[in-house]
């Protein structure tokens, strides 16, 4: 036993004096570190049910895969020449800093960051950089550490200027690595295609003798089956495949084929035949104005809530016991990598988000039937407080066919008014100078995330249960106490009463740690009934209501919904494609068939390319 002890031990002495292998070896280490820190980060991580708290990993076929893929990146030390063996470096800072950008994207969306976001200029803006210092934590330094110190290692120790191993040892490393990639990749395929998708074979369960004997057929298999979230593509089939998985996505167009047109069409035209009767004291909204305000990251569990004995949003109270407001709080989120964009993209045209990709960045020119359309005042015009630029507004607000976009309207000096203030005190002026009949969006913002307002505008008594969650209420609050100021001054010119008002959330938060209901609000004011839905219905569904409300029944397009009114409508499909409430076997399949429709409508700029 002391003999086999003694034999390791020099074979460890003689490793540690090679110090290319000795490079190689910290090279893996620096990938293993980085990788485990994203992992435990993003919450991947599992307690191991022998070793105890402290030896946590995210499943073991995550690691295979990672493992491999660590050793492939780590590869050029070993069998490349001199100054090639700078790529292993130039990979560990890639993925450094890939793995900690997502990472801050993932303390506020839980999910990845699509990659049609990261090549597009008009993502990086001064509401993204403003968020950034709030996401950054102590540890993440570490993300820049770990390859700066492997990097000073490979200049101090000239690892570039090092011997290169004989061809015998190159090419079995290289052999190996690969022929352990190849195992791990199929090991990945293997299990998702039998545990998680009940693959078959000519009728047969796959086993992995019919696995290896149909290897081009099931990895292609494997290649085109999705999971709902980048974070859980990432999980299941490691970085590679992920990122290639997601390079595919950034040419999103495509030519409808007769089967796909059918199929948009017969769903086009089952939302038409299967329209609900509606409720005749809309016909009186025909003529009124319409006020649609678009509420940043408002989630229904804070509208009523409590800090210190007082409610942190009385405005917002107020109005859902007011007579002829139909609200709805159980509203679910179904939004996609464009976040607030796709909020807008569903309340203007009726129409999901893309299942892969941002329809705002990769088809913001695509001309859709809309709301405004709709509703057909003259000069219906959106107002938002950021620069057009973002979200790629300044070309979708054309696509949704408002004729004017006023935003930028932060000043250059300090303004004692919050964003929400700015916008509706523009708003209202606007508003108060426009002939009746008009239609106006607004999109606010004080909201967004980091949630800070201003000393003069916090309010001392708004407290959560932790940091985050105190800035998200007194965001909250001074949201709610500039609402109230806007309505104020719309009842004191008469444009109130003459006025539909809906209030919407553009999406939910996940910041305020302590809250896990996500479900969002529909607020409409001044329709003619007074109703109160519990029922969980979708984020597309505000399209066809706010129609209803306003006596817009006529319209061919009613969108991709159905009627939050419509009593059938009891359920809706999540952005992860998880199904809430039921609405019958039959709705429920057309709710999940919408989400494809959907997709081949923008991917195809449907409305353009079929005009008669």
């Amino acid at each position: 036993m002391s003999a086999t002890n003694g034999n390791l031990k020099e074979r460890i002495r003689t490793v540690l004096k090679n110090k290319l292998l000795l490079a190689y070896l910290l090279t893996i280490l620096s990938f293993l570190i980085v990788f485990y820190l994203f992992a435990h980060e993003t919450g991947m991580m599992a307690e191991s049910p022998v070793l105890g708290r402290f030896f946590i990993y995210p499943g073991i076929s995550h690691i295979v895969v990672i493992t491999a893929e660590i050793l492939l990146f780590s590869l050029p030390v070993l069998v490349c020449r001199g100054k090639w063996r700078i790529v292993s470096i130039v990979l560990l800072w890639v993925v450094s800093l890939f793995l900690f950008a997502n990472m801050l994207y993932y303390r506020y969306w839980c999910d990845f960051i699509p990659f049609t976001l990261m090549f597009k200029a008009a993502s990086y803006n001064s509401i993204v950089f403003k968020s950034v210092p709030s996401m950054v934590c102590w540890e993440d330094i570490l993300f820049a550490l770990v390859p700066g110190l492997l990097t000073w290692y490979f200049i101090k120790k000239g690892v570039l200027k090092l011997p290169v191993l004989n061809t015998k040892w190159r090419v079995t490393a290289l052999v190996l690595t690969l022929l352990f990639l190849f195992s791990a990749e199929s090991f990945r395929a293997y299990r998702r295609l039998t545990v998680s998708n009940n693959k078959h074979i000519d009728g047969a369960p796959l086993t992995p003798v019919t696995f290896m004997t149909h290897l081009p057929e099931c990895f292609e298999d494997y290649y085109k089956r999705s999971a709902v979230d980048r974070l859980t593509r990432y999980k299941i089939e490691g970085l590679l495949m992920y990122v290639a998985k997601e390079a595919a996505t950034l040419n999103n167009k495509i030519k409808l084929t007769e089967a796909d047109r059918r199929e948009i069409e017969t769903f086009i035209s089952l939302q038409k035949s299967e329209q609900a009767d509606s409720d005749s004291i809309f016909c009186n909204n025909r003529n009124k104005n319409l006020i649609f305000i678009v509420v940043e990251s408002l989630n229904s569990a804070y509208i009523g809530k409590e800090s210190g004995g007082r409610s942190i949003s009385p405005t917002l109270d107020s109005l859902l016991s007011r007579e002829g407001t139909i609200s709805c709080l159980s509203v679910v989120t179904q939004i996609r990598a464009g976040s607030s964009s796709d909020g807008q993209l569903m309340y203007n045209t009726g129409i999901l988000p893309l299942q892969n990709g941002v329809a705002s960045m990769d088809f913001g020119d695509n001309r859709y039937p809309s709301l405004a359309d709709a509703i057909g005042y003259k000069d219906p015009t959106e107002i938002i407080v950021e620069s057009q630029t973002i979200w790629n507004h300044g070309v979708t607000s054309k696509g949704y066919g408002y004729s004017r976009l006023m935003d930028n309207l932060q000043s250059p000096g300090k303004s004692p008014l919050s964003l929400d203030g700015i916008l509706f005190k523009v708003a209202v002026e606007d508003i108060l100078h426009r002939d009746s009949p008009h239609m106006t969006e607004l999109t606010t913002l004080t909201m967004h995330g980091p949630f800070y307002v201003s000393k003069e505008q916090q309010v001392e008594w708004v407290v959560g249960e932790n940091e985050v969650e105190t800035r998200y209420m007194r965001a909250l609050n001074e949201f709610d106490k500039q609402l109230g100021i806007f309505l104020d001054r719309l009842k004191k010119s008469g444009i109130y009463d003459n006025s539909v008002i809906v209030l919407a959330s553009d999406h939910h938060t996940v910041n305020p740690e302590n809250n896990k209901d996500y479900s969002i609000a529909f607020i409409a004011l001044n329709t003619g009934k007074t109703l109160q839905i519990k029922k969980p219905v979708g984020q597309v569904d505000v399209y066809p209501t706010v129609l209803e409300i306003m006596g817009r029944d006529s319209v061919e397009w009613r969108g991709m919904g159905m009627s939050i009114l419509d009593p059938r409508n009891k359920s809706a499909i999540d952005s992860r494609g998880y199904l809430h409430g039921s609405s019958g076997k039959e709705l429920d399949e057309r709710k999940r068939k919408a989400r494809k429709v959907s997709d081949l409508i923008i991917r195809s700029n449907y409305f353009s390319t079929n005009k008669k």
